[in-house]
């Protein structure tokens, strides 16, 4: 673990409190945020950025959560995730890979490679915000195989088509 500003460390609850660009590191798993707390008895993590009015983000926050497992990179404003379950949720949260994108409102991770996402969106404009995208109330997401969509609607120049599409998988 390091930190750019502190490090706080509680010996009886077993917890650390890390702010400012603060990395933790466990296994194949990296956390970075600017503000991290640790729970070495129930083993979860908890991140969040600070709140900042001059930041150039639409979150309105800087040092925002970024986490790191097995090639994949997801962000998002807020993160809890336990390391030894490897299970967790992130908000407001997003995923690029070559090629191809995806986030949601809400990202819940709920087992090594999977992860349900609540009103989501997937693309492979590299524009921010895409020319097109698929947009979803619900999606599973499947690390490196799949995406399994219900009710999508594809949205072109940000107007949505108006035939939703009842179910798909990509790629």
């Amino acid at each position: 673990s390091s930190s750019s500003d502190s490090l706080f460390f509680n010996v009886l609850s077993k917890k650390m409190y890390i702010y400012g660009k603060g990395t933790v590191k466990f296994k194949k798993t990296e956390l970075n945020s600017g503000q991290i707390d640790v729970d070495f008895i129930t083993s979860e993590l908890s991140a969040r950025g600070f709140k900042d009015t001059s930041a150039k983000k639409d979150t309105g926050f800087s040092e925002t959560p970024v986490l790191s497992e097995d090639g994949e990179v997801y962000e998002g404003t807020r993160l809890k995730y336990n390391f030894k379950t490897q299970r967790g949720f992130i908000s407001m949260a997003k995923n690029k890979k070559e090629g191809s994108r995806y986030g949601g409102e809400k990202v819940k991770k709920v087992a090594k490679n999977t992860y349900f996402i609540k009103n989501g969106i997937y693309t492979t404009c590299k524009s921010d915000p895409p020319h097109t995208h698929f947009q979803a109330s619900e999606m599973k997401v499947i690390q490196k195989d799949k995406i399994i969509a219900r009710w999508i609607f594809m949205y072109i120049e940000g107007v949505p088509l108006p035939l939703p599409i009842p179910f798909a998988v990509f790629p």
